[in-house]
């Protein structure tokens, strides 16, 4: 089966973990708020055991839960661009996809896709709106805790923003942006959960880091 591709332009915040998500109808360009949905994730990350793919910013994830449930690979472009590869679940959350690995068989070469980490996240999902209705971005609040697959391995919870834009231009992030960094959000130094996830166990990136930076169960049932 072949994977269905799809541009992302996403940047993820650091957000405070008692503030109340912004009043996005502050936002310059934004008409009107959908319907927030809450979403209950469940991903498990998959690598080799060196970590060749995280190292280059690049993540492989089985996830439960939410509007696309799957199988996701997402590869960096330039700035806050990926682009994402999909697959629904099938029949194992266990092995990778050979569609999947067929684009980073470059960098894993021979090497096993394992499973690395497991991410659950509990996601408000708010559509900021233009005119007509139309969805320009969508504000994502994350309450995330995190495992990382080693013996001294310990659960991890934090707080994160994410937009992902969806019919909007690029200036609108900005114009996000300039509201959450006001609601005491800023930056994430991470370029995935994954990242946060893994911590120390995560080498120093080949490339520098962007300025702008199945039914029940879990998807790590091993």
């Amino acid at each position: 089966m072949s994977a269905t591709v799809h541009p992302e332009i996403e940047i993820k915040y650091d957000a405070p973990v008692d503030t109340e998500l912004l009043d996005a109808t502050r936002i310059k360009g934004i008409e009107g708020l959908g319907e927030a949905v809450e979403h209950r994730l469940e991903a498990c990350y998959f690598d080799t055991e060196r970590l060749d793919l995280a190292r280059r910013g690049i993540t492989v994830r089985c996830r439960m839960g939410g509007g696309d449930q799957g199988w996701h690979l997402k590869i960096p472009v330039a700035g806050d661009e990926r682009v994402e590869y999909r697959l629904p679940l099938g029949r194992s959350s266990r092995r990778v996809p050979a569609a999947l690995v067929v684009p980073v068989r470059g960098i894993v070469r021979g090497n096993a896709l394992v499973p690395v980490a497991r991410v659950s996240t509990v996601r408000a999902k708010l559509p900021l709106l233009g005119p007509g209705g139309q969805v320009l971005a969508l504000l994502c609040d994350d309450e995330v805790t995190a495992e990382s697959f080693e013996e001294a391995s310990t659960l991890q919870r934090w707080r994160e923003w994410e937009v992902e834009l969806v019919a909007g231009e690029r200036g609108l992030l900005t114009a996000v942006e300039e509201v959450l960094i006001s609601s005491g959000a800023r930056r994430s130094a991470m370029s995935s959960k994954l990242a946060r996830a893994l911590g120390d166990r995560l080498p120093i990136p080949d490339r520098p880091p962007s300025s702008k930076k199945l039914k029940g169960g879990s998807a790590c049932d091993l």
